[in-house]
C-alpha cells in the first residue's frame, strides 16, 4: 500500500504481514526529513519515504508522520494511522 501523506489524518487499511510505503513530497528548502511512530523519532527514517515491511497486530492504531526541517522551521504533515480490519 503507498500513501502520500498531506496535512489531515488518513486511516490506511492495511492488513497483518502487508507493507505500507508512507512518503511526502518533498519540498523546496527542505533540510532534513525524520519520520515518526507515536511521536516518536524512527532511527535511521531520515527520507521523504518511510517504509513498514510488514504490519503486525501491535502497529494497529499506530501514527506515522515526517518531520520537516527547512530554513523557514520545522512543520509535520499529517499523520497516518494503521487500521487492520
Amino acid at each position: 500500500t503507498d500513501v502520500v501523506l498531506g496535512d489531515d489524518l488518513q486511516p490506511v487499511h492495511v492488513g497483518i504481514g502487508q507493507s505500507v510505503t508512507l512518503s511526502v513530497l518533498p519540498s523546496v528548502g527542505v533540510l532534513t526529513y525524520q519520520w515518526q511512530k507515536n511521536n516518536r523519532n524512527i532511527v535511521g527514517a531520515i527520507s521523504s519515504t518511510y517504509g513498514v515491511p510488514a504490519v503486525g497486530a501491535l502497529d494497529a492504531g499506530a501514527t506515522f508522520r515526517c518531520v520537516m526541517t527547512s530554513s523557514a522551521g520545522t512543520f509535520a504533515s499529517g499523520e497516518a494511522q494503521i487500521v487492520i480490519p
